[in-house]
């Protein structure tokens, strides 16, 4: 028997046009494991389609003044950028540095922002992190 991913399940939840349930999952999801970074991509995304960005937005600003959260905050913050478009790359590449900063050890970080580089064409840049 297999267990379904509660992450994939909740994104489905998203691409099945149902944000606002799928938002309310990954809050769930959150709340029993905040520290993983599949939940907190899938929250971001949830809440893009939901309408949500705002409400995110200030939970990421209030995680950056948690001690022994703060790197994530910059994450999610920096995820929010990608997710607002284009003309927030440079906020998306500021947030993942300082989440770098934070915790260097964790190998996710630096692949962001080598996608961040590859999405705005900077091939080099891209090698560089990737």
């Amino acid at each position: 028997m297999t267990v379904e991913n509660p992450n994939r399940a909740a994104r489905q939840l998203t691409r099945q046009g149902k944000a606002k349930e799928a938002y309310e999952k990954f809050q769930e999801l959150l709340a029993d494991n905040p520290d993983d970074l599949v939940t907190h991509r899938g929250y971001v995304e949830a809440a893009y389609f939901a309408g949500r960005l705002d409400e995110v937005t200030r939970h990421y600003q209030s995680l950056r003044k948690k001690d022994g959260k703060q790197a994530l905050g910059h994450y999610g913050l920096a995820l929010i950028a990608v997710a607002r478009g284009p003309g927030y790359m440079k906020k998306g590449l500021a947030e993942f540095e300082q989440a770098m900063k934070l915790k260097p050890d964790e190998p996710d970080f630096p692949y962001r922002v080598g996608l961040l580089y590859l999405m705005n064409g900077e091939i080099s840049k891209a090698a560089e992190s990737l």
